[in-house]
């Protein structure tokens, strides 16, 4: 995951980047505001990056049923990067603006994130 982390963030003077890469553009994203969900399926190992908009107090991130374990965590754009795992199925409290959620899974998968 710190891979993951690293290529959005690319800040290696906070912790997580690359010093001998450099990419020419960020990773896609998805932005999610306070009341809105998003779903949609992770091909295996693949990256789902989630930004949450400011007013995004909590989340709440659940896999589809059957499937491969989907691995969730949080990490916030912050000096220096504060990253945490998301339990499945919880809500989980959003301590700082600019926090982006990284989705991933060793297999295809489905997800439902939903922002409060």
């Amino acid at each position: 995951m710190e891979a993951a982390l690293a290529f959005y963030f690319d800040a290696p003077e906070r912790g997580l980047g690359f010093t001998t890469l450099d990419f020419d553009r960020p990773p896609a994203t998805k932005r999610l505001e306070g009341g809105s969900s998003v779903s949609g399926s992770i091909r295996p190992y693949g990256l789902v990056y989630v930004v949450l908009d400011p007013g995004v107090e909590s989340v709440r991130v659940e896999a589809a049923l059957n499937g491969p374990a989907l691995v969730a965590w949080l990490a916030t754009d912050t000096d220096p990067i504060e990253v945490r795992a998301v339990e499945l199925d919880t809500e989980t409290p959003i301590d700082a603006p600019g926090t982006v959620l990284v989705l991933t899974s060793p297999g295809s998968a489905g997800y439902a994130v939903t922002a409060s």
